[in-house]
């Protein structure tokens, strides 16, 4: 009976120690998709660069991204990314089941929000699993990236997501990426 209840909290340990090394992982995948799509930042050619600008309300307050916005259609995976930093806040918002221009509702596809805030991952996720939460994406432009298969949006979105628990949730209005 000792051995086994040793087995168990050392069970226990080994799947506390695999759920911190998942968040590490996720951590990690997030901000290099970060530094990623940063290095995508509209070019505007010999007449100098343009440069995103991300805002939207989160939970009723306004949040201007002041370093490291971006954002990329990728066409061949049909998926929106814009990101963004303010202080120690990170948002990465991606959208899928994008093919073109127009608007995006809710309940086809999938919108998931990675928050940051210092140093701690919150995902929320807007789905037709997810009963509660509502929201759409308008994608307005799409200009041709030099990369392959890559291509620089500006978009409109809002919705109200929740965490994997249905417990917590994030209510984002008047999202807006655009070019400066």
């Amino acid at each position: 009976m000792i051995f086994l209840g040793h087995g168990n909290m050392f069970v226990k340990q080994m799947v506390n120690k695999k759920i911190e090394i998942m968040k590490n992982s996720m951590l990690l995948v997030v901000i290099a998709t970060l530094i990623g799509l940063n290095a995508c930042k509209k070019d505007e050619g010999t007449s100098g660069s343009k440069d995103y600008t991300l805002e939207m309300k989160v939970n009723g307050t306004l949040w201007t991204a002041e370093k490291n916005q971006a954002g990329s259609y990728i066409p061949s995976r049909k998926s929106i990314s814009l990101t963004g930093q303010k202080g120690d806040e990170i948002i990465l918002l991606n959208r899928d089941s994008i093919t073109s221009t127009g608007t995006y509702n809710m309940p086809s596809g999938s919108i998931t929000v990675h928050y940051i805030k210092n140093g701690a991952l919150k995902i929320y996720t807007l789905s037709s699993s997810k009963p509660k939460s509502h929201g759409s994406v308008t994608l307005l432009s799409l200009t041709n990236s030099p990369l392959p298969d890559g291509q620089y949006p500006e978009a409109n979105f809002d919705g109200v997501l929740y965490d994997s628990f249905n417990a917590d949730s994030i209510v984002v209005t008047e999202g807006k990426l655009r070019y400066q």
